[in-house]
């Protein structure tokens, strides 16, 4: 499996560096490192999931599935806000009865059995929003990531007026962490999954616990096997998601920053900046603007909203767990708390610093093409 993902990133790279020629290096918004991330990202997930995409010429198609296929990926996007509702059901009715659970807790583990519901409870609704939109609304990525290339044919006609080549973009650290979270998080949920329902800590355990059997019965091997693979379901539905928002919204805040970056060089461009029209800079800025408000009205209203509130409820969640359930548990049960807690962080830095240079690129541009326009048309 190894030979053939190395093979089709292999294949891809070839076809994308046969595209972009050096009078080309001009116009990169987007690193081809990011590139290679997301078409691997595709061939990988969709290899245990259900992604309606392929990549092409740094162009996202949206594939015709079968009724059959579609209405599995449906399925699987409403399986996990309804095992988010069994969850916070069973945490209610041990609420009212606290002996409800007592058959099924042992020690300490009647002090992680509630946390653990909650944790896997807030875990689906996080990306409830993402999810959403690539099973219902498939259309509406490949109307996000497309308009790049667009965009990086017009920056090379504008640096070519302005006489500006602006440096190949890189930048290793940012795709090495992508990488590492897109690679880990599978090998992570498959060693987690199976111990957590051995131990009774998934949410049907309430339903069909296997605790009072000793031997493995086919009742207890069938019970582990259904349960195991349904929270499984679950479990890469939101990896499948949760690296699709990392690795769209790095190659989205990656264009946008790098779009403004661009920009005030051309403005700044010393050779040409007092005779040259400021139009085709304000025109294209104008572009880019419309493009991240259709991004803001057709995803990220739905996608952010949830992402914030319900992945705060989680942080909250495994941070109390790090501290509650400190010295009670073994050590590499204890490490799942703080190091979900450690993964949400990471997620994190690796999209602020990116938002931070949209914010810092795009209001340098407006101070200095401000100071340069040269008509009075250019300045309404």
């Amino acid at each position: 499996m190894t030979k053939y993902f190395k093979t089709k990133t292999t294949t891809f790279l070839a076809r994308f560096r046969t595209q972009h020629t050096n009078e080309d290096q001009g116009g990169e918004l987007v690193s081809a490192g990011m590139w290679i991330i997301l078409n691997s990202y595709l061939n990988w997930y969709g290899k245990f999931s259900i992604l309606p995409y392929s990549l092409a010429d740094r162009s996202i198609h949206v594939v015709q599935l079968k009724n059959g296929t579609r209405f599995i990926m449906k399925i699987w996007s409403l399986w996990g806000p309804f095992h988010s509702v069994l969850c916070f059901y069973f945490l209610m009715s041990t609420g009212k009865n606290p002996h409800q659970l007592d058959d099924y807790a042992d020690g300490v583990l009647s002090y992680v059995r509630p946390l653990v519901l909650l944790y896997v409870g807030f875990l689906p609704l996080v990306v409830t929003g993402i999810s959403y939109i690539i099973s219902f609304c498939s259309e509406n990525v490949p109307s996000l990531i497309n308009p790049i290339q667009d965009f990086e044919r017009k920056f090379i006609d504008v640096g070519n007026t302005f006489g500006v080549k602006t440096p190949k973009i890189c930048n290793p650290r940012l795709e090495s962490a992508v990488k590492l979270v897109m690679y880990l998080a599978p090998v992570a949920t498959v060693t987690v999954v199976p111990v957590t329902v051995l131990l009774n800590l998934d949410p049907l355990s309430v339903w069909w616990s296997t605790k009072a059997e000793n031997v493995w019965s086919l009742r207890k091997v069938t019970s582990w096997l259904v349960r195991t693979l349904l929270l499984n379901i679950i479990a890469f539905e939101i990896l499948k998601t949760a690296i699709a928002i990392l690795v769209i919204a790095v190659i989205m805040l990656s264009a946008t920053a790098t779009s403004a970056d661009k920009l005030d060089k051309y403005v700044n461009s010393k050779p040409t900046f007092q005779t040259v029209s400021k139009l085709p800079v304000i025109k294209l800025y104008k572009e880019i603007q419309i493009w991240n408000q259709y991004t803001n009205i057709n995803v990220c209203y739905d996608v952010v909203p949830p992402l914030i509130f319900f992945g705060i409820c989680v942080i909250i969640v495994t941070n109390y767990a790090t501290v509650r359930l400190l010295g009670k548990l073994s050590g590499w049960v204890y490490s799942i708390a703080p190091g979900t807690s450690l993964a949400g962080i990471v997620f994190i830095m690796n999209l602020l610093p990116e938002a931070a240079n949209v914010y810092e690129n795009s209001n340098k541009f407006l101070s200095s093409v401000r100071s340069r326009l040269i008509g009075k048309y250019e300045k309404r």
